[in-house]
C-alpha cells in the first residue's frame, strides 16, 4: 500500500470514530488521534450511565453512590427515584450517598427526588424507616445539597455528620414532619432555607447558621399559640446564633419583638 493510501485508510478510520467527514491533513490526523481517545471515553461514560440508570427506567436507588468517588456525580441522564417502600419500608432514595467520603455536592441538574409518593411516607417518630433517611448520613466532604426536590417527610439523619456542609438550598417540611438527627454534627452549616411549616422540635445546635437562616427557620414555625401544643415544642439552636439573634434587638419580621419574645408567643421553647 503506497503512503498516501496509508494516509487515506488513517484519516477514514478516524473519521469513522469520531462521525467527521472532512479531509484531513497530517495535523488533522494528529489531532484526531486525541478526538478519538475523547470519544471513546465519552462513549464509555455513556455506556456505563446506560446500564446504571437502565436507559432512565430505573426507579430504586436506595444504597446507590456508596461507593462512588467522583466529587461530583454527573450522570448523562437525570437520576429520578420513584416509588416508595419494599418490603422492608425502604423509600427508592434512601441511604444514596450514605458513608460517601468524597461527593462535595449534590447538584439538582443530575438529580430529582420530586417523584416519590409521599402517600406511603410514615411520619411517626417511633418508626422511620419511610421519609428521608440518611441520605447524606456521613458524607464528610459534602458542602452544598442542592433543592433536588426532596418532599416532606421524616428527616432522618439525613445529613447528620456532614461537618463540611455549609448550604442546603431548601428543605421541605409541613407541621407532622419530624427533624431526628438531621442536622447532627453539621457543624459548617450557615445557609439554609425551609418551605412550609415546621411543626415538631427541631434541633440544629451544631450549626453556625447566619441570621438570615435562623430568621427563616423561626417564621416557618407553625403558630400554636392559644392551642394544646403551645410550649410542646423546642426549637435548638447553637448559643453563637442565639447570641447573634439578641444582638438584632426588636426585628420588624416578628412583630417588632426581640426573636426570643416572638418564639415564646407563638407557643415554642427555645433551647
Amino acid at each position: 500500500m503506497k503512503f498516501n493510501e496509508k494516509m487515506t485508510v488513517i484519516a477514514d478510520n478516524i473519521r469513522s470514530k469520531t462521525g467527521g467527514t472532512e479531509a484531513l491533513s497530517l495535523d488533522g490526523m494528529a489531532n484526531g488521534i486525541n478526538e478519538v481517545y475523547d470519544k471513546g471515553r465519552t462513549d464509555e461514560q455513556n455506556a456505563f450511565w446506560d446500564k446504571f440508570t437502565q436507559n432512565g427506567e430505573r426507579n430504586w436507588y436506595a444504597y446507590a453512590f456508596i461507593g462512588f468517588t467522583d466529587e461530583c456525580i454527573r450522570p448523562n441522564r437525570k437520576i429520578v427515584p420513584r416509588g416508595c417502600a419494599t418490603a422492608d419500608n425502604i423509600p427508592s432514595y434512601a441511604y444514596m450517598f450514605h458513608y460517601n467520603s468524597y461527593i462535595k455536592k449534590v447538584e439538582k441538574k443530575y438529580f430529582d427526588f420530586s417523584n416519590i409518593n409521599t402517600d406511603k411516607f410514615n411520619i411517626s417518630q417511633t418508626t422511620h424507616q419511610l421519609g428521608n433517611r440518611q441520605i447524606c448520613h456521613y458524607c464528610t466532604a459534602l458542602e452544598e445539597f442542592e433543592d433536588v426536590g426532596m418532599p416532606a417527610g421524616y428527616y432522618y439523619y439525613t445529613w447528620a455528620r456532614c461537618g463540611k456542609l455549609h448550604t442546603i438550598e431548601l428543605i421541605r417540611s409541613n407541621a407532622d414532619t419530624h427533624f431526628e438527627s438531621a442536622f447532627s454534627v453539621c457543624s459548617s452549616l450557615k445557609n439554609v432555607r425551609f418551605e412550609g411549616e415546621i411543626g415538631r422540635n427541631l434541633s440544629i445546635s451544631y450549626s453556625p447558621l447566619s441570621v438570615e437562616s435562623v430568621k427563616d427557620i423561626i417564621l416557618h414555625l407553625k403558630d400554636y399559640s392559644g392551642t394544646e401544643n403551645a410550649g410542646v415544642y423546642t426549637l435548638t439552636l447553637k448559643d453563637t446564633c442565639k447570641t447573634a439573634m439578641a444582638n438584632l434587638g426588636a426585628i420588624p419580621e416578628f412583630n417588632n419583638k426581640t426573636y426570643d419574645a416572638y418564639i415564646t408567643d407563638i407557643g415554642w421553647n427555645l433551647a
